[in-house]
């Protein structure tokens, strides 16, 4: 198995056949054809299947899709470090980041670095602390920027302070002018959960005996927060993720020790970084 037949079998997918894909690579079909041929018996397995000339992947075929984008994104990233690997000032940063995280980077202070390094570009995986933490450890990306509570003996870490959760709303439901509140303020007002804390939020709520009706769990920050802004309920999130808001929200912090979040940058112990990627955790340690 080879580099090029995982860029080909790529290409075949992305072009929906062989004779499109053939096209874009400026070969003809027949060697292309006997490439795939021969993938597949190297594998042992069937990738596609044909159903009105068109080309299907099977399931084997999708898994191996997956994994084939993997690989090739990673000998590209190889490619890159070495030819940036003795120029401080130009290099790429392959960084994933969690929503609630975006505030905190992409803000005044990363406009100074990127004059300070305008030869630097950035690889951007957007995704929850689970995907963020997968693509560091098969070195698709180098640096995560994701959120407590996280814990993994494999990697380094760089903790900023933490941050209060929030109640974010709109206006009818906010019952009092006060710019925070406690945990207990929320006893049977409509929740909308992050699933991220879904369980410190059900432990808070349960040791304070609190019976909030929660009205949806959500998979990701950013639809919590839309889902409050509509009007379905109250949304319970980190501070800065309300900086996310389009619309005029009502936010006051929820005043309680164990209700926290950090954004934390983590890395693969051991793991080679370029020198763009150490300038990039320098810029955070400083944020």
């Amino acid at each position: 198995m080879e580099l090029r037949q995982l860029e080909y079998f790529i290409t075949i997918v992305q072009e929906g056949s062989i004779t499109k894909a053939a096209k874009k690579l400026h070969m003809t079909q027949p060697p292309l054809s006997h490439q795939i041929k021969k993938l597949e018996e190297d594998l042992g397995e069937v990738l596609f299947y044909r159903k009105n000339n068109k080309m299907y992947l099977t399931e084997v075929g999708e898994f191996f899709l997956l994994k084939s984008k993997e690989i090739v994104s990673l000998s590209k990233n190889i490619k890159k470090e070495i030819k940036e690997f003795d120029d401080q000032n130009i290099g790429s940063i392959l960084i994933g980041i969690t929503p609630t995280s975006i505030p905190l980077i992409f803000n005044n202070e990363l406009k100074s670095f990127l004059k300070d390094n305008p030869r630097i570009v950035f690889d951007i995986y957007e995704g929850d602390t689970p995907f963020i933490y997968n693509l560091l450890n098969k070195g698709v990306i180098n640096i995560g920027i994701v959120r407590s509570p996280f814990k993994k003996d494999n990697v380094n870490t760089i903790i900023k302070n933490p941050e209060n959760m929030c109640v974010a709303m709109i206006d009818c439901f906010n019952w009092s002018k006060k710019k925070d509140c406690s945990i207990e303020d929320l006893d049977g007002k409509k929740i909308i959960i992050y699933h991220r804390y879904q369980k410190d939020l059900e432990n808070s709520f349960f040791k304070n005996n609190v019976n909030p009706n929660i009205v949806c769990v959500c998979n990701s920050s950013s639809t919590t927060l839309r889902l409050a802004e509509l009007g379905m309920g109250i949304a319970i999130l980190p501070k800065s993720a309300i900086k996310q808001s389009n619309e005029h929200i009502v936010y006051k912090e929820i005043l309680d020790d164990n209700l926290t979040s950090s954004t934390m940058a983590i890395w693969i112990k051991n793991n080679y970084l370029s020198k763009a990627e150490k300038s990039f955790l320098e810029f955070f340690t400083k944020l």
